[in-house]
């Protein structure tokens, strides 16, 4: 059961992340917004990805976070902070970051808006209008209003990975006597650059039982 958006409590160690960007970047818009300390890390690997372009909007919007070696890496020290809404141009196109900046967006005082060079994944966008949230997208702007009142919580069904379905998709289109299915599968378009050149490239690839779920396109693909 969720706590709303103000029942966060600060916990009592270091948050690990293990080996997950996505986390990391997410969670700290999240944690931002928060009135206790917080500190995350992760594997050796993920110590290794690059911080900054995550920490440089989330402090434009109020936040004091810090990361190591002139917060280049993580671990990342937070403590949260009253927000403001901003306006940001992302350097490149990356679905962490702009999810990062629409979580704390949410609790910001007024509206927050994200430009990115081209399309990246949608999943957070849908998701929040899914529960309730005031948010306006095109392929290259978002707009968000910060919440009134908790999120709407829901019953969701996650849809199967296009990304780990991928080398099964590829396995089938190469192998002589292959014949595959694989069901519940997201298409969402953002996602779907596999199915694109595996069809480009002549294989005998159907893409059927097309539904939403959650806000997300869902189907049944076919391959031999």
């Amino acid at each position: 059961h969720g706590v709303g958006n103000t029942g966060l409590t600060e916990a009592q160690n270091v948050l690990n992340a293990g080996n997950s960007a996505t986390t990391m970047r997410l969670l700290s818009g999240v944690l931002v917004a928060q009135p206790f300390l917080s500190i995350l890390s992760g594997d050796v690997s993920l110590r290794s990805r690059p911080m900054k372009r995550l920490i440089e909007p989330l402090r434009l919007m109020g936040a004091e976070i810090y990361g190591r070696d002139e917060d280049s890496f993580a671990p990342l020290v937070i403590r949260g902070r009253k927000l403001r809404g901003v306006s940001y141009s992302l350097p490149v196109p990356s679905a962490q970051l702009k999810s990062a900046i629409l979580l704390a967006g949410l609790f910001a005082k007024g509206g927050t808006t994200v430009e990115q060079p081209q399309p990246s994944r949608d999943h957070t966008e849908l998701l929040l209008t899914r529960m309730g949230a005031k948010l306006e997208s095109t392929n290259t702007h978002i707009s968000l209003t910060p919440l009134t009142a908790p999120l709407t919580s829901v019953d969701l069904h996650v849809p199967g990975d296009i990304s780990s379905a991928a080398y099964w998709l590829v396995a089938g289109a190469i192998h002589p006597n292959a014949r595959l299915k694989i069901t519940n599968c997201g298409i969402n378009p953002t996602r779907t650059g596999i199915i694109d050149v595996l069809l480009a490239m002549g294989a005998k690839l159907k893409v059927e039982n097309k539904r939403l779920e959650g806000n997300e396109p869902v189907a049944d693909l076919h391959i031999e």
